[in-house]
């Protein structure tokens, strides 16, 4: 595997392992059963991506987009997108994370950190 798919993996454990500011319910990792899996189509391109995941948290989170930049990376090894809110630097906040597969869409985790 590649040393940035793995560097991306750790950050975003590092968000996901832990509660922040000492609330039991400040992050959440949503676990959804296979009646509700979400499968949006094969993805191609960046755009694809970018496209997929802001469904992928109107549908799965019920969280329209916030406007926020997105960061996108692709693991080719895995056939991964894994795409995540960014805030500019200054500012606090919530930002969504979600992981797709490549070959058809399908939403393999999804956070809101």
């Amino acid at each position: 595997m590649t040393f940035r798919f793995w560097l991306t993996l750790v950050i975003c454990s590092l968000f996901v392992a832990r509660p922040s500011s000492g609330t039991s319910d400040a992050w959440r990792v949503e676990r959804f059963p296979p009646s509700q899996e979400l499968v949006l189509g094969e993805i191609t391109s960046v755009r694809d991506a970018r496209s997929h995941a802001r469904l992928a948290w109107a549908e799965l989170l019920e969280r329209g987009p916030a406007g926020l930049p997105l960061a996108v990376w692709y693991s080719e090894e895995n056939d991964t997108w894994t795409v995540s809110e960014v805030l500019p630097p200054g500012f606090m906040g919530w930002v969504a994370g979600v992981i797709l597969q490549g070959s058809d869409g399908r939403v393999l985790a999804v956070w809101f950190e």
